[in-house]
């Protein structure tokens, strides 16, 4: 890199600015960084013989933390800016490593991770890898590496984003609930018991309110979600049952130690943790249940419009479309009746 009067200077909001004369493009380059130290070793490697940059660059010996930090102050609107959850988790599973050490063989065990514990498919993690590579193409400019380690994995670019869903015999999911009563008695015992009954989504439960509940009249509602029409079910004992013994620490009933809303992230990390302790396949999320509620419905005679007012569908053709893949259930899917596309729904 050839460069001309590198300088640094403070600006009035806290930030630094690493200020140089670019001698090939004949251009000034500046660079902002939040702290004065990561400015000041900017400004180190760019004054730094050239013998001494082929040994030691800037980036080369930093942590990948300090690296991607430096990345997105330098590059803000970058695609990897928009995943929040890629960088916690890239950071969470890279933070003892250096830059150096971002090999592809890690990196395939990276994309591993991310496909056994948010059950991402192909499509999403050729995603995740187009927003990473930006990353690497700025440790290549900063002369930190030679070559992006992304360049040699693969992923199917005509994978669907999501996979289709595993539908389960009604037996299947009562060995389930059996195994969280065991296993999991205030987190996904009364769970895996409201899908069996509501068809609950996962936002249904994640946003759910103990005052949506009625202990009196056995009775659930469902109302938070932005997606779904609005809805109330009927409920068994033993789901209100296992709800009493969850213990009230704010208004939402599905919390962390701190009393906080669960996030969807660490919820299905916890699903994850609780199948691998029960000895259960891993590859299963909620929706897969949430579809096996839909599909046995259907099977045992239930019609669309049926249906579409447990699912919470707005709209008609939505319930038609995820089940209406089904050959077995097309003489169900054809009846006529809808429901009215606005409007609250009711089955209690």
């Amino acid at each position: 890199m050839k460069i001309k009067n590198a300088k640094i200077y403070a600006l009035s909001d806290g930030k630094y600015v690493v200020s140089y004369l670019d001698l090939v493009t004949k251009k000034r380059v500046q660079k902002n960084f939040s702290e004065e130290v990561k400015a000041r070793a900017y400004l180190a490697f760019l004054k730094a013989p050239a013998q001494e940059k082929n040994e030691f660059t800037y980036l080369q010996s930093a942590s990948t933390d300090t690296a991607i930090r430096v990345y997105l102050e330098q590059v803000p609107n970058s695609n990897l800016s928009q995943s929040g959850i890629l960088i916690r988790e890239f950071l969470i599973f890279f933070s003892t490593f250096g830059v150096l050490r971002l090999t592809e063989q890690n990196l395939r065990n990276f994309f591993i991770h991310l496909k056994n514990e948010f059950d991402y498919s192909d499509r999403s993690l050729l995603v995740a890898k187009s927003r990473l590579q930006g990353f690497f193409k700025f440790l290549i400019k900063e002369n930190a590496i030679t070559a992006s380690p992304l360049d040699e994995i693969k992923f199917n670019r005509e994978a669907p984003f999501k996979r289709r869903p595993i539908i389960f015999e009604e037996k299947s999911i009562e060995a389930f609930i059996l195994k969280a009563r065991q296993f999991s008695p205030a987190l996904f015992y009364p769970i895996f018991i409201l899908i069996q009954e509501t068809a609950a989504k996962t936002s249904d439960i994640l946003c759910l309110q103990w005052k949506d509940l009625n202990f009196k009249k056995n009775t659930i509602e469902f109302c938070r979600s932005k997606e779904l029409q609005r809805r109330s079910f009927v409920v068994s004992n033993n789901f209100l049952e296992a709800m009493r013994k969850i213990d009230r620490t704010s208004g939402h009933v599905f919390t962390n130690l701190e009393g906080r809303p669960l996030q969807k992230h660490i919820f299905s990390r916890e699903l994850k943790r609780f199948q691998r302790q029960a000895g259960l396949d891993t590859k299963w999320s909620l929706r897969d249940l949430r579809a096996s509620f839909g599909t046995n419905f259907l099977k045992h005679g239930g019609t669309i419009s049926e249906l579409q007012k447990i699912m919470g569908h707005i709209r008609p053709y939505q319930t038609a479309e995820i089940f209406g893949r089904h050959a077995a259930l097309k003489s169900n899917i054809d009846d006529s009746v809808a429901v009215q596309e606005s409007g609250e729904v009711s089955l209690s």
